[in-house]
């Protein structure tokens, strides 16, 4: 019998179902040849109903885990190995949401800071070499390495890098939220309940800013000189 992208071999099915107990093998044995093939045929259905829908998870999971590693390039080095084609192109797809914070100059400097990286890496040994020792789960010891030239650049890659390709990432902020809407918080409303995020969260963001901060001075004192 075959069902889908699997079929089953009748032959086998006496000893699997012997296989199973004792009280399987009794009643194997006592039923009658045309009641031992209705069952079989039940037992086959079943089995290849069963193989089918998993294989059609499985395709579902696998094809999602595939997308979910194709995440955007936000690391100096790897952009600097981007086809200029190719991250002109990754902006113009996020132009309309750039534009909604920053002006045309801001997202023209992107795709020239680009440029500049690649030739940048290429020409200057000590900067290839400093983004190629630096962990690359370590986001912004690698822009500090890059130095404060590519400003823009690294605006826009930052926020490449906060695109979240599956949920595994926010599942606990889920969970936090589920426990936190207990019977004396249910009349409370979301907007209110994210604040319990936003204090999470503050740390990390405060001192995200002190760095932004600290580098948008280091730019002014370049620009002075």
């Amino acid at each position: 019998m075959s069902l889908g992208q699997f079929s089953l071999n009748f032959a086998a099915l006496p000893n699997f179902c012997r296989g199973v107990s004792v009280q399987a093998y009794e009643l194997d044995i006592s039923m009658t040849n045309e009641q031992r093939s209705t069952v079989y045929n039940s037992i086959a259905i079943v089995y290849l109903v069963t193989l089918n829908g998993i294989a059609l998870i499985l395709r579902g999971r696998q094809s999602l885990s595939q997308v979910s590693r194709e995440i955007p390039p936000c690391l100096p080095l790897s952009i600097s190995e981007m086809p200029t084609v190719d991250f002109v192109n990754l902006v113009r797809l996020h132009k309309s949401r750039l534009e909604t914070v920053y002006d045309e100059d801001f997202i023209n400097k992107i795709t020239d800071q680009q440029r500049l990286l690649k030739r940048a890496v290429a020409n200057e040994p000590v900067l290839r070499s400093n983004l190629e020792n630096i962990d690359q789960n370590l986001f912004h010891e690698a822009w500090k390495s890059a130095g404060s030239r590519f400003r823009e650049l690294r605006v826009f890659s930052e926020g490449m890098a906060c695109i979240l390709p599956t949920t595994a990432r926010v599942e606990g902020d889920f969970s936090q939220m589920g426990y936190r809407r207990d019977a004396s918080c249910a009349g409370l409303s979301d907007f209110s309940l994210e604040g319990i995020m936003h204090a999470k969260q503050f740390r990390v963001l405060e001192k995200a800013i002190r760095n932004v901060k600290h580098e948008n001075r280091a730019i002014q004192n370049l620009n002075t000189l």
